[in-house]
């Protein structure tokens, strides 16, 4: 495990464990897709739901991953203006990222919220071929976001702190 997420304590376990789901929905994304098209090619029958389970998968797959992914600074960055900047610069920049960062997924995670507990009370199904239900999904993207809201505080607040710090 790397050293970073060790660091986490209990919210890098947390993310390694939301990431460690991410991956197996991954796994499973990759099976259902390369048994869809083998079945589809040499017997003519997809699977059922195939397209459904792959797009509910991938919603759970892309939010649970993101915390940890922000932890180990793995996300894509374009550094071509900042990196002619000096540190202070740069790491005011990076605390206003990280700001932003949070209050987008905040919104999200806000919003997701909402759709996720309307989907529970509601017991919403998709309308595919095969009813499958949705709530997970929108609670792994509830969840996820939250996660990625307070790894964004965490950072925002290093940021912060390492910017004023070289000012000082």
């Amino acid at each position: 495990m790397n050293a970073t997420v060790q660091g986490g304590g209990r919210l890098g376990r947390i993310e390694s464990w939301a990431a460690a789901i991410a991956g197996l929905g991954v796994l499973l994304m990759m099976l259902i897709g390369g048994i869809d098209v083998i079945t589809t090619k040499v017997l003519s029958k997809p699977i059922p739901g195939a397209y459904e389970i792959t797009e509910t998968l991938m919603v759970a797959t892309v939010f649970l991953a993101l915390a940890l992914s922000q932890r180990e600074k793995r996300q894509i960055r374009v550094e071509l203006i900042t990196e002619k900047l000096g540190r202070g610069k740069r790491l005011f920049l990076d605390s206003l990222a990280e700001i932003l960062s949070l209050c987008m997924y905040g919104l999200i995670a806000w919003f997701g919220v909402q759709a996720a507990w309307e989907s529970v009370q509601i017991g919403e199904f998709s309308s595919g071929i095969v009813k499958l239900p949705i709530w997970p999904a929108k609670i792994a993207l509830a969840v996820g976001a939250a996660l990625m809201c307070i790894e964004c505080a965490r950072a925002s607040i290093a940021a912060i702190r390492a910017s004023l710090a070289v000012e000082a």
